[in-house]
């Protein structure tokens, strides 16, 4: 009797034993996966952020980079100088934008559909500041629409870098 009751004790034993293991493993694995779910998560976040701030940096240097040019073109001496360390500032800024879109899955955080000759008519004017009034622009638009997926900075980046450069 004393050996059964033993017995018995110890098989209950091994069964509570094995149970909690397999909770225990359980509350492991779900740890685990909520684990790997925030940092998804934040990893989310901080690709939204780093595009945000790539596009409005993009944005802001399709003003000053072009300027930055014509200004360094333009001017001599001290101010020539001055507007080279703008351009220079400039042109890491961009650097920096460009480090910004590598932390991003898809480097098309801004990338939309867009009707290209209206987004070159509305451009123009700030085209035609970064080659300056003495070099008129004139573009050749298709006479049908021409939808285009693309991030608008980027085009209009591109775009004054081939004008300032030509």
């Amino acid at each position: 009797f004393l050996l059964s009751t033993l017995f018995h004790r110890w098989r209950r034993h091994d069964e509570e034993l094995a149970h909690t293991r397999g909770r225990e493993q359980h509350l492991s694995d779900e740890l685990e996966a909520t684990t790997a779910r925030h940092l998804e998560e934040r990893m989310a976040a901080v690709e939204r952020i780093s595009g945000a701030l790539a596009h409005e940096l993009n944005n802001l240097l399709a003003v000053s980079l072009p300027l930055s040019h014509g200004l360094v073109a333009d001017l001599e001496g001290e101010h020539q100088q001055d507007a080279q360390d703008i351009l220079d500032s400039s042109e890491r800024a961009r650097r920096l934008g460009q480090r910004l879109r590598l932390l991003t899955r898809s480097q098309a955080s801004g990338v939309e559909t867009h009707a290209l000759n209206a987004l070159l008519a509305t451009e123009r004017p700030r085209l035609q500041r970064a080659i300056g009034d003495e070099h008129p622009l004139e573009a050749a638009l298709a006479s049908a629409p021409c939808p285009v997926r693309i991030d608008a900075g980027d085009l209009l980046l591109l775009l004054e870098h081939l004008l300032t450069n030509a």
